[in-house]
């Protein structure tokens, strides 16, 4: 996940200096990742999919 995020954060600056713009979403996506990653993860534990302990001491 940090890998993805770091990705999309930096993947922003050449995007727009060699004018590529199909690479917005991927960047914007990347970026979103890990926020998406601990959505499913706490949705996968709420149906009991999943046990996640650390979304308990998340706040």
């Amino acid at each position: 996940m940090l890998i993805l995020w770091v990705m999309g954060r930096v993947g922003w600056l050449p995007a727009f200096a060699l004018d590529a713009p199909w690479c917005y979403p991927l960047c914007l996506v990347s970026m979103m990742a890990p926020s998406l990653y601990v959505m499913w993860r706490s949705h996968a534990h709420v149906t009991r999919k999943l046990r996640c302990d650390w979304l308990a001491t998340r706040s």
